[in-house]
């Protein structure tokens, strides 16, 4: 009889410790989930932040633009007018305007690519040193359209914080580890266009 009361007594004790152990792995698991959450969405949060300058600043041509006393270094480009959105409240720096190709045999799809220029220094930019907030105009030269071609603006600039961003002629925002300039191919020392406000752009 007291054999018989020991082996239920171990038998209780042997289902009490494989349910307490039972809830501490569950519990382990548990905070285990939380943490790897809470490390998503802490990274979110934080890459949120890192694009939330880069994110307000955009390019587009402005085929109304008036070219009265604007004029680009190259004569043998076709000056098509842009404007510069910066929304963001800061300034951003070493700002590259690129012509780049969407569909067609027409520049290369990404402002880095040379492609058909042999490594050449691509013309069909304009560079600002500093970009303000607001709205800004200037020209490009570019090589103009034709049959099946369609063109776009690419942008390329450092934000506040340091950090270097591409935004292509798609619209994706991409981040880049390396310096404008240098990825570019830009020589130095660098010819920087001076940023005209929208309404003297327009002649207004």
């Amino acid at each position: 009889m007291e054999l018989d009361i020991e082996i239920l007594n171990l038998i209780i004790q042997a289902t009490i410790s494989l349910f307490t152990l039972g809830t501490l792995i569950s519990a382990l698991w548990s905070n285990a989930q939380n943490k790897k959450q809470f490390d998503i969405e802490l990274q979110r949060v934080k890459d949120q932040e890192l694009r939330s300058q880069a994110e307000q600043i955009a390019v587009w041509f402005e085929e109304d633009a008036a070219f009265d006393g604007i004029k680009h270094a190259d004569q043998y480009s076709i000056p098509r007018g842009f404007i510069v959105s910066n929304n963001s409240g800061l300034p951003i720096y070493n700002v590259i305007i690129s012509e780049v190709g969407l569909v067609g045999a027409g520049p290369p799809i990404y402002g880095e690519m040379r492609g058909n220029f042999k490594g050449e220094y691509y013309s069909r930019r304009t560079l600002f040193a500093t970009l303000p907030p607001g709205l800004w105009g200037q020209v490009i030269g570019t090589d103009g359209g034709g049959m099946h071609v369609r063109t776009s603006l690419e942008i390329t600039f450092t934000d506040a914080r340091g950090n270097n961003w591409i935004r292509r002629g798609n619209g994706q925002l991409d981040r880049v580890l390396q310096d404008t300039l240098v990825l570019y191919n830009i020589p130095l020392p660098a010819e920087y266009a001076e940023p005209i406000r929208p309404k003297q752009f327009h002649g207004k």
